[in-house]
């Protein structure tokens, strides 16, 4: 619902006739309240008595809604009616549709690029984050700390709200990629993928079978019980991170 107009004012306390945004239906209230409370939570939370509608209600469901639409950045410039799209510009998938331009083959070509919702860096610090992440959403101001990488406000169920990390996760983050960034050239075709342990040898193999490291340390952990268990561990365990983390 929505003030069509105040009928009568005295100091906060007003009467007016309200309308309904989704049916036109009009129907008049005398206990309205003049503050930001009233206009923004009370008034929007009134369901019309002829369609049962409430300007919320009908937020929630285009939020969940809107969690299946894909933002695009607009890399080339376009033909057709958003041809004058400047580089840069985004749109989301149903305004794309509903203009009749096929999306994935102009994602092929390099016109369009799809917005992701969580980036390459948000799933790296999953974990890892000093403090806690605090989202923010822009439709209604609320602050929260969702789950990782979830984007949906707790209060209005908008699906798209602003993540703030803080400084010192990211400044590990920078640390880190600098830091593999200047490891990597030394190390690419210097081994080949997959690797795999020799539990009798107690060595690291490449695909091509050259050695690339021997697990030691027997001298520790010979007193303790299952200790070949133990240093098979080590050895499966080293060449799990070498699969995984190696660079090709």
């Amino acid at each position: 619902m929505k003030i069509k107009r105040i009928i009568e004012q005295h100091h906060r306390d007003f009467s007016a006739i309200i309308e309904c945004q989704f049916c036109g239906h009009e129907e008049e209230f005398d206990c309205g309240y003049d503050d930001r409370n009233f206009h923004d939570n009370v008034i929007p939370e009134m369901k019309c008595r002829k369609c049962n509608k409430s300007t919320n209600s009908e937020k929630t469901e285009f939020y969940q809604l809107a969690k299946n639409r894909n933002k695009y950045r607009v890399a080339k410039q376009l033909d057709g009616e958003l041809a004058y799209a400047e580089i840069g510009n985004t749109y989301f998938s149903d305004t794309l549709y509903e203009r009749g331009y096929n999306i994935n083959e102009l994602c092929k070509t390099g016109h369009l690029e799809l917005v992701p919702r969580v980036f390459d860096f948000e799933k790296e610090v999953v974990g890892k984050n000093i403090h806690s992440v605090i989202t923010v959403c822009p439709e209604c101001g609320s602050h929260g700390v969702n789950l990782p990488l979830e984007k949906q406000c707790g209060n209005c169920g908008y699906s798209e709200c602003w993540t703030y990390y803080d400084a010192e996760t990211i400044d590990n983050l920078i640390r880190a990629e600098q830091e593999q960034s200047q490891e990597e050239p030394l190390l690419k075709g210097l081994y080949r993928k997959p690797f795999h342990y020799d539990e009798v040898g107690q060595i690291v193999f490449d695909s091509d079978t050259n050695p690339v490291l021997d697990v030691r340390g027997w001298g520790r952990i010979q007193k303790m019980e299952n200790a070949e268990q133990v240093q098979d561990a080590i050895g499966h365990y080293l060449t799990k991170l070498l699969n995984e983390y190696w660079p090709e």
